[in-house]
């Protein structure tokens, strides 16, 4: 069970990191200001609350995903 959590936390990470992952894409469009949205919506400051809010929302998903094989886990013994 350790080596299950372990992967699924790389598989994880390693999804979230992708160069081809549609929100990485983004954020470094934001960040260039290249966004379409408008002008109060490009630079550094923006990009880096949306890397941060994808940071969040990526480490919930591991969290969830190791709690239920915890779980699952715990509930076989």
């Amino acid at each position: 069970m350790p080596l299950i959590s372990v992967t699924v936390v790389y598989t994880v990470v390693s999804m979230s990191v992708f160069s081809l992952n549609e929100v990485i894409i983004y954020i470094k469009n934001v960040m260039l200001g290249e966004s379409t949205i408008g002008t109060l919506t490009t630079g550094y400051g923006y990009s880096a609350a949306l890397a941060w809010i994808y940071f969040i929302v990526m480490v919930l998903i591991i969290l969830v995903f190791v709690g239920l094989l915890n779980v699952r886990r715990r509930s076989r013994r």
